[in-house]
Order: C-alpha cells, then structure tokens, then sequence
C-alpha cells in the first residue's frame, strides 16, 4: 500500500501545521502528504523544519474551490494508490494509519471489491465546553444508512482506494456544505460498504456551526439533486426518508446554535415525522468507548 494523505486548508495555518505533523507522526505506508491550500488570501506555509521533507507537498488551488473541489485536486496530485482524508482543523493519534491499512489488507484477501471505505473511531470534541465524547461508528453495506448522515466523520478518518475516488467521481463542487453526504450516498448506491477499524485514531473538534442559511441552502440542493419527482438521480424510498429526515436534523442544529428555540423544535418535529424514532440521530450510529479525555490542543505542535 502506498498512502496519499489529503489535508484541504483555507486561513487555518496554526490548525493545519498541528494536522500536517499528526500525519507526519504516522506508523505504517505513508507515501505523501499533499496539503491543498484552498486559494487562502494569506497562502498555507510549510514549517521551515519541513521544507526538505520530501513526503510533503504543497498545492495551491487558483480559485477557492471548497473542501470537496479541494479533495479532488489532492487526489488527482496524488500519487499513491490509497487516499487518506483529514480536515485541516482535526488531528491523527498515533496508530490511526496503521490500523486502518492492517484492516484494508486483511479485508481484501477474503474480498477485493474496491469499494470499501475504511473508517476508524474518534475524539468529538466540542471547543466551546472541552467535553470529549470517543465513538466507534458502527459499519453498514445499506445503501440507507449512508442517507442519514456521515456518522463516520469521512473528512478525517476515511481511506479508499484511488480507484474508488475515480470510479464514483469527484465531490460535487456546487455544495459547500454537505458533500460528503452527497458522495458517499453515490457510494453506496454503487455497492459500497464501510468497515471500521477499532481504535479512535482522530480528534474531531466541533467548533462554530455555520449559519442557518448556509445549511438550508445545501439541503436545498441536496433535496432537488435526490428527492424531487424528476431528478434523474432519485433515490429509492427507503433512502429518501432518511435523507429528509436528517437534512432537517442538519436545518435543526443550525437553528440551535444560533438559539432559534421555534425553528429547532420545527425542524425537529419535522424530521421525526419523516422518520419516526426515539432519539435525534437517525440510527445509534455509534459506540461510545472509555478512554481518557482528550483536551482540545491548539498548538500545532501538541498532537505528536
């Protein structure tokens, strides 16, 4: 295996420095690491300690193109056959890397089918209160779990083969928000499936929510692209449920955040209309594991 790390930044230096330096910190096959400065006024640096290493490599897109648009230039720069994504504002544990390709290649001597995407568990951590919840998603091959959310944090725990990113297509580079939903509902209506490897190899932080009309406005498009009568791409109704029912759970925790009490209660109401249950998310999507806390770390320096 050789692994291509994607690491899409846009104004997060310090945050992608930390991010860069936890992947750096990796055991396993670790090919490169391709840093795509999403056309940042202030562009991406490399540490000067850095400059040398030859497993880094610094792209600079010519026009802001979104962390989807971004993922896609990495990947097309990449040289590896293996592609690992991890969001400029969260890090890799040690062991994260090495877990998942051990997985990868016991998996594909009893199934080569390309179309799997390895996972592992995380850190959520939440920056405003420090509480830190570690979670291992649970692994699905159902097309309509992988409508009602991406429970398994894609941005910084996925690895797939480069022939899968090739054989689905690129992210959606309309959606700003959202397209990780997007691409992997295409992947799982290919056949796809997700396994997980056992360890909690990332710290996801969960910072400041985008605004209400961010969030609508990609549910929006989602709903025309998947859900309208003549959308060519609609999907099969047991996905279409889900799909409603968390584009309004994602319309719901916007307006939380920005404390509109009416309009999450709507939303909410709404989304459990579409799908009845007993809890917010769509499915107990993960299992909560004990380990010790992981404070949230602001120096570049403080994942190795």
């Amino acid at each position: 295996m050789k692994i291509s790390v994607v690491i899409p930044v846009h104004q997060r230096q310090e945050a992608a420095e930390r991010a860069l330096l936890s992947a750096l910190g990796q055991a396993g096959p670790l090919h490169e690491i391709l840093v795509v400065d999403d056309a940042s006024p202030d562009p991406f640096r490399l540490p000067p300690d850095l400059k040398d290493d030859t497993r880094v490599r610094v792209i600079r897109a010519p026009a802001n193109l979104g962390a989807g648009g971004a993922r896609d230039l990495g990947c097309r720069e990449a040289d590896g056959d293996w592609i690992a994504f991890l969001d400029s504002d969260d890090y890799w544990l040690p062991g994260k890397l090495a877990a998942q390709a051990a997985l990868a290649e016991e998996d594909r001597l009893h199934n080569p089918d390309s179309l799997v995407c390895y996972a592992s568990g995380f850190h959520s951590v939440f920056a405003s209160t420090g509480r830190c919840l570690a979670l291992i998603p649970v692994e699905s091959s159902e097309p309509a779990d992988f409508a009602g959310g991406c429970w398994f944090m894609p941005g910084s725990t996925a690895l797939l083969r480069k022939e899968t990113l090739l054989r689905i297509g690129p992210f959606d580079a309309s959606l700003r928000r959202l397209e990780d939903l997007d691409w992997y509902m295409r992947f799982a209506l290919a056949g796809g499936r997700l396994r997980v490897a056992p360890i909690a190899g990332a710290v996801v932080e969960i910072g400041k929510r985008p605004a209400f009309t961010v969030v609508d406005g990609a549910c929006r498009a989602l709903e025309c692209k998947w859900l309208s009568r003549d959308a060519p791409s609609r999907l099969p109704w047991p996905m279409r449920a889900r799909l409603r029912a968390y584009l309004d759970v994602e319309r719901a925790a916007a307006c939380h955040y920005a404390k509109d009490t009416p309009r999450t209660a709507f939303f909410l109401a709404r989304s459990l209309l579409h799908r009845p249950r007993t809890r917010v998310h769509i499915r107990a999507w993960w299992q909560p594991i004990a380990e010790p806390g992981i404070a949230v770390s602001t120096s570049s320096r403080a994942s190795i």
